[in-house]
């Protein structure tokens, strides 16, 4: 599907619900999920159960072209390049945990480490999760192996997002990393702190894929957890056009929808242009 088609496409899904407020743009949020299950089922044949799959890095497995060992993410190898950006989408804090608890508990599992950012008031709640999943999140602290991170401490600092800063502090955590695989996960709620965000929202998640897709090895993948009952349809089809791999009602499977950041960049230019005439 090219470019101008996949437009199409989720413009039309977005045109399904009108701009309704309070109750009844959540339950229109809530609607995605059979449209992009739908959707998917139709479009994508390589889809894998995330519930009870077996995340881990396979440690003794080697690429045909490398001395690096292989990175299995539900039962699929990822490339170095752009799809270890993932994005997961969720209705509820059940829902977002049962995705993301196998994909941490495995990445612990094989001691690799663990950059989760969350909002600034859920931090004793995600640490008493972790706990439940069987995780010491006290020596995986002390030891640096766990690095539990506010949203103000990585994108919203100082009451602003810069993505230059942003995508510099990430750098930075994984050249510190030397050489040791990290799982990122990111609670993407903090581009709702500034009404402006959003808009630059786009430009950040296209080229968040320049940052992943250029990592030297091993491969560190991020995911990016969308609550749908937060963001507006817009946000939500720009988003999902910017991740090669998704995360939908426990399913992890390729992106039709995905558009390479260079040319989505190349759109944003042209929106400005215009908006600007």
């Amino acid at each position: 599907m090219g470019p101008l088609r996949k437009a199409k496409a989720v413009s039309a899904f977005a045109s399904t619900g009108g701009d309704a407020d309070g109750a009844s743009e959540v339950a229109h949020r809530r609607s995605y999920l059979p449209f992009f299950r739908g959707t998917f089922r139709r479009k994508s044949t390589k889809t894998l159960s995330v519930k009870n799959t077996n995340f881990k890095h396979a440690a003794r497995q080697k690429s045909a072209d490398s001395n690096e060992p292989r990175f299995i993410l539900a039962g699929r190898e990822l490339s170095r390049r752009e799809h270890c950006h993932i994005c997961a989408f969720f209705s509820s804090l059940e829902e977002k945990r049962r995705i993301l608890s196998t994909f941490i508990r495995d990445g612990f599992d094989a001691g690799e480490r663990a950059v989760h950012v969350i909002a600034p008031t859920e931090r004793s709640a995600h640490r008493a999760w972790l706990v439940s999943e069987g995780i010491d999140t006290d020596n995986a602290e002390k030891c640096g192996q766990l690095d539990i991170r506010s949203w103000t401490e990585t994108h919203f600092v100082d009451g602003k997002f810069d993505q230059v800063d942003t995508f510099t502090r990430f750098q930075r955590v994984i050249e510190q990393a030397q050489g040791a695989r990290i799982r990122f996960i990111t609670a993407m709620e903090w581009a709702l702190e500034d009404p402006s965000i959003p808009d630059a929202l786009l430009e950040y998640e296209a080229r968040t894929n320049f940052l992943w897709r250029d990592q030297t090895r091993p491969i560190n993948p991020v995911i990016c957890a969308y609550d749908l009952r937060r963001f507006s349809g817009a946000t939500v089809i720009d988003v999902l056009r910017t991740h090669p791999l998704i995360i939908l009602g426990g399913i992890l499977q390729e992106n039709p929808f995905y558009i390479p950041p260079e040319e989505i960049l190349a759109e944003l230019k042209t929106r400005r242009l215009k908006s600007s005439e």
